[in-house]
């Protein structure tokens, strides 16, 4: 199964041979707190392009968020691997994950205005059009891209690989951002009243919602690390090379959805 991926990932992403793929720190401010997040985008491309902010997983800024930022750069939009905890913070021990993300999870509040900084940060950039902006985020970070959408964000639409789906509040009524909820189906933290709760909240505020459930698929099946944990005891977490392969085009048919990129000026991935 996990050679799939390789093969489904250039159709996906091919590159030009001219692509120039500039990967650059960038440092923005929450109030007090300071991001740093890191910038990926094609400088060979010279007009205006969609911007898409990637929030990460619980384990911080790392390596696997920078990756995908890189894959959508690679596509022709500009990419902002946000940094949610500060200070670029990076951890491999779930104790340590779980003890920076629950004051997030506690006070949705501050997960908003983390969000909104980073949406706020791409948004300025020279190469990006601030009117096609998109953010997405695994795990822990895809609930930070719906929670900061339910609250008001203003983006074009949300993708969430695995998320979690309890809310504590309802989402603003009349939400314009499109939605796309990737899920793996035999995920255990999101148990079927969960996903329920949150289709009849979002329906209930007229949200644009598309939901695809993966069979038998468990939480963070988009991460290939997530097989070391599940072999340490983390039992609710296990990668899926086709369930990633299939979220990733889903997620790429949703931007052509809801992005307008001139024909001149587009990349070729997975054309």
């Amino acid at each position: 199964m996990r050679r799939i991926l390789p093969l489904l990932a250039i159709l996906f992403f091919s590159t030009h041979a001219h692509a120039a793929i500039v990967q650059e720190p960038i440092a923005y401010q929450d109030g007090k707190a300071t991001m740093r997040g890191t910038l990926v985008y094609d400088n060979s491309l010279n007009s205006l392009r969609p911007g898409v902010v990637l929030f990460p997983e619980w384990w911080g800024h790392n390596d696997y968020i920078k990756r995908r930022a890189r894959e959508l750069a690679e596509a022709g939009y500009v990419a902002l691997a946000a940094d949610v905890y500060g200070d670029a913070q990076v951890t491999e021990d779930p104790d340590t994950a779980q003890k920076w993300a629950t004051p997030f999870y506690e006070n949705r509040a501050l997960m908003q205005s983390r969000a909104a900084a980073a949406i706020a940060a791409l948004r300025t950039q020279k190469n990006v059009d601030p009117a096609q902006i998109a953010s997405i985020g695994f795990c822990f970070g895809g609930t930070v891209a719906i929670e900061s959408a339910r609250a008001g964000d203003v983006v074009q639409g949300v993708v969430a690989f695995h998320a979690g789906l309890d809310f504590p509040t309802p989402p603003q009524a009349n939400i314009k951002p499109k939605f796309l909820v990737l899920n793996g189906a035999a995920d255990p933290l999101v148990p079927p009243a969960t996903k329920q709760k949150f289709m009849d909240e979002m329906q209930a505020a007229g949200a644009d919602v598309q939901f695809i459930d993966y069979a038998g698929v468990l939480h963070a099946f988009t991460n290939p690390a997530a097989d070391a944990y599940h072999a340490k005891g983390l039992t609710a977490v296990k990668y899926n090379g086709l369930a990633e392969a299939r979220s990733m085009l889903a997620m790429r048919q949703f931007f052509a959805e809801i992005f307008t990129i001139p024909p001149s000026s587009a990349k070729s991935a997975g054309h």
